[in-house]
């Protein structure tokens, strides 16, 4: 009895041992990170367990169970401000090469307004390289993915209120597991862990070991965007400005960006869709810096549409109106001349090679209506995110970014829309590292692990398939309309991984990796396609903001008034260029986040318009009388536009009485009245209200047209002769008249009596 006794509460006690453990499995198995992660956690304790103090809890879990944070790769925490942070700094060479030491330095900082005391931090790192870039990623946001300790740091520091420490760890090369072998090369994820206060704070990087030995290199091409922000739009010169030379500051912004831009990006394997209209001056900081990146070997520059004009909206129109191809190859025509000659005009004056135009770099929500418009006005290349046609086998590699749209008369570039959000300084989903997915929601990253996720990003899509040629593109989002990231480049300062020399940082290092050849767009279409099927982009898809059918026939109402004055100019050029421009640039791509901004922009420019369509004008003018026939009508026409111009003056009445000889054509000096003479014919009497009307030289009207009053007497003169006349000739009559009645007043002298009258006059 004892024995049996004995025995019943030792199977209890096993029992319930199993099932806390079952229990605690569970739990486990429901802890964020995914099952398979879960389950490689159980196998592997996180290197945190065996720090002292913690309890065995990850960082995350000790971050969440103190402050409530979520510490990830170099994101400010979403908890207290007073929180602790750890921040990784360095992680010594971009790639660490063979047989190189392990350097990495983080600093922890005390944001709070209390002394915090830093007992010890750990680093800790994957002896593995992760199966795939979704494993790489899990691993930055803290989740799956085991770690070994690799080095300790177990001294005390109390960091003051505002202060912070730093913390470096330098591991030997032969006290890695990172042998220079094929299968450990490429990106080993590492956390520096801190217990501070008894609580335990992480962040986490990636360090990228380069293989030992030669590999096969990677077509690799990073896509920049360099295209006004719409700050720099509301900002630019009016025509007026443009005509008299003024506003020349208002673009100091737009040219100092754009200088720096294509000063930092002077790097093989960067290729940047340059607008034309910010590099057309010739002059200046951004024609300097446009020639010294074209000179970069291994760098290529291309030209946007003038403005960086919305075509997809262009294309939409035209559809609307059943003209899509003959309507859009007709509107992008006007564009792609200008574009054209910039180009030829950079070309000549820079000694660079001929820009390219027939690529276009398409915007957010790109559909099959606009590349059918593209193909049918040349455009024989297009760049945009895989994000936008993603793969339709269910292939969770990455393939080459190049691809042959259905139509066969167009190639499409994808960009790598993990590697691009990572290089904006964004932490990508999920989504976006598997190629089949779009992308979602995206933290925030500093410059050192922008570029370290890069690198890890493109080493492990080079593992996937390491013997498939093939080419990696990167793309930059254009300023102000972030479509990869939530970040405007427009807007980026320093320490921002868009920031210029943070992006040329970034570059350099990919560009610098033992297994990527840096390329340029022409040599990616020049790659072979990808055979793997991508989805079809939709039949239609209008964008959110993109300009509407009646704001491009407002541009279109404008431009004829501005090319209407400017035909009456001595160079028409000098009017209509800057005027073409303008209504370019209120079509670009960057209005779409600001469409409240863009009507605002637009009806200043139909206001110019109507402004410079009143320009030249006739003055008013006090009644008029003309009391003959034929005369002249003097006119004051005034003109207040900065240059000279030369217009026909007419004047148009609907009355028999008075009709103009001629229409006059007179040269009118800039900001001054001149008078005109206008031949009329007169004929009767009566109060006439005339029509002034000013006229280009094709004789259609420039304004509205100016009433005059005139009084028309046009006997009065006739009569006024005649009775002139008849008063003369009277005069004449009765002169004659009195002198006949008269006679003689005085009779002759013989000439005898004349010497006599002398004679006695002389005595």
């Amino acid at each position: 009895m004892r024995r049996f006794t004995a025995s019943r509460p030792t199977r209890r006690t096993r029992s319930l041992t199993l099932l806390i453990l079952g229990f605690s499995m569970i739990l486990a198995c429901a802890t964020p990170g995914g099952t398979a992660q879960a389950d490689q956690r159980r196998r592997t304790p996180h290197v945190s367990a065996l720090l002292p103090g913690t309890g065995g809890q990850t960082p995350r879990a000790a971050a969440e169970r103190t402050s409530g944070t979520e510490d990830s790769a170099g994101l400010p925490q979403s908890g207290k401000a007073s929180t602790p942070r750890v921040t990784i700094t360095s992680v010594g060479d971009p790639v660490l090469k063979p047989g190189a030491d392990l350097t990495v330095t983080a600093r922890i900082s005390n944001p709070g307004k209390r002394e915090v005391t830093l007992a010890g931090a750990t680093l800790a790192g994957q002896a593995s390289v992760p199966a795939s870039r979704n494993q790489l990623l899990a691993f930055i946001r803290g989740g799956g993915g085991s770690a070994a300790t690799l080095a300790e740091d177990r001294r005390s520091q109390v960091v003051p209120p505002g202060g912070a420490v730093d913390v470096s760890f330098t591991v030997p090369r032969a006290g890695l597991a990172w042998t220079d072998t094929p299968s450990t090369w490429g990106p080993h994820g590492v956390a520096v862990s801190a217990l501070i206060d008894g609580n335990e704070y992480s962040d986490r990087s990636v360090v990228v070991v380069a293989p030992s030995s030669e590999v096969k290199r990677m077509q690799t091409s990073v896509v920049v965007p360099v295209t006004a922000s719409t700050a720099e739009l509301s900002t630019a010169r009016s025509i007026d400005q443009a005509l008299s030379r003024n506003g020349e500051n208002e673009a100091e912004e737009a040219s100092r960006r754009v200088a720096n831009t294509l000063s930092a990006l002077s790097t093989p394997g960067v290729t940047a869709f340059v607008d034309p209209l910010l590099v057309e001056s010739g002059r200046g900081a951004p024609t300097a810096a446009l020639r010294s990146f074209a000179a970069t070997a291994g760098a290529q520059l291309l030209l946007t549409p003038p403005g960086d004009g919305d075509l997809a909206a262009v294309a939409h129109a035209c559809q609307a109106a059943g003209q899509l191809t003959q309507c859009s190859a007709a509107s992008f025509a006007t564009g792609k001349a200008r574009a054209q000659s910039i180009a030829a005009k950079l070309a000549s004056e820079l000694s660079i090679p001929l820009p390219r135009t027939d690529v276009s770099l398409l915007a957010p929500g790109p559909d099959a209506t606009l590349v059918k418009a593209l193909a049918a006005s040349g455009i024989t290349g297009v760049v945009l995110p895989s994000s936008e046609m993603p793969l339709a086998d269910g292939t969770s590699s990455s393939v080459s970014a190049l691809s042959t749209l259905p139509s066969g008369k167009v190639s499409a570039v994808t960009s790598d829309t993990a590697m691009s959000a990572a290089f904006a300084g964004s932490m990508p989903s999920s989504g976006q590292a598997d190629a089949t997915q779009k992308a979602g929601s995206m933290p925030d990253m500093d410059p050192l692990h922008s570029r370290q996720l890069v690198l890890a990003l493109s080493a492990a899509t080079y593992r996937e398939r390491p013997n498939d040629a093939r080419a990696t593109v990167i793309q930059a989002d254009r300023p102000s309309l972030p479509s990869i990231s939530p970040h405007d480049p427009a807007r980026a300062k320093s320490g921002n991984p868009l920031d210029p020399s943070a992006m040329r940082g970034t570059v350099e290092a990919l560009m610098g990796a033992p297994w990527v050849e840096p390329a340029t767009i022409d040599k990616v279409l020049a790659s072979t396609p990808s055979k793997v099927k991508r989805e079809a982009l939709d039949d239609t898809s209008k964008a959110a903001g993109e300009i509407q059918p009646s704001q491009l026939g407002q541009v279109d109402s404008a431009l004829a008034r501005f090319t209407s004055i400017g035909g009456i100019t001595q160079t028409p050029e000098l009017v209509t260029t800057p005027a073409r421009d303008r209504g370019f640039q209120l079509t670009a791509n960057a209005w779409r986040s600001a469409p409240g901004a863009r009507s605002k922009a637009l009806k200043a420019y139909s206001t110019e318009a109507r402004a410079f369509g009143e320009a030249v004008s006739a003055k008013p003018s006090s009644t008029v009388n003309v009391i003959s026939q034929e005369t002249e009508i003097p006119l004051d026409i005034s003109n207040s536009l900065p240059v000279p111009v030369t217009v026909t003056v007419a004047l148009e009445t609907k009355d028999q009485r008075l009709k103009m000889t001629k229409a006059v054509t007179a040269t009118l000096s800039a900001h001054n009245t001149t008078k005109v003479r206008v031949p009329v014919k007169a004929l009767g009497s009566g109060n006439i209200t005339a029509k002034v009307r000013i006229l280009d030289g094709s004789l259609q009207p420039l304004g509205s047209p100016r009433a005059l009053e005139v009084r028309v007497r046009a006997d009065w003169e006739n009569i006024g002769t005649l009775v002139f006349c008849l008063f003369f000739f009277t005069l004449l009559i009765i002169g004659l008249v009195r002198s006949f009645r008269r006679g003689r007043r005085s009779y002759p002298i013989s000439p005898l009596e004349h010497r006599r009258k002398l004679g006695r006059h002389s005595t």
